[in-house]
């Protein structure tokens, strides 16, 4: 069965309309299904705590990038063509392919 992957800035618990829309197609998608990863909302303890906590209640799996902001680039770590500079949680070779949403 195909994976699903929702890339996004706009996740909670970070507040507003579309962050609450993704959040509830992701509860439509089977949790052994879907990863989601997202930006950071704020940095600090206070922000990471409340970020943890609700990543901690989904069902489905929530990955955060260390970044605020994920922003497309030429290229990643490597050479290879990326949607972020970022050195964080990056897929192996092995892992199945996410189908497009």
């Amino acid at each position: 069965m195909d994976k699903t992957l929702i890339v996004t800035n706009d996740f909670p618990p970070r507040p507003g309309g579309i962050q609450a829309f993704l959040h509830n197609m992701a509860l439509r998608v089977d949790p052994a299904q879907l990863v989601v990863y997202a930006s950071t909302w704020k940095r600090g303890a206070e922000g990471a705590a409340a970020t943890a906590a609700f990543d901690a209640e989904q069902p489905f799996t929530v990955v955060r990038d260390r970044t605020t902001m994920l922003l497309p680039t030429p290229g990643s770590p490597g050479g290879r063509p990326g949607c972020c500079g970022s050195t964080a949680a990056r897929p192996s070779g092995s892992a199945p392919r996410p189908r497009s949403v």
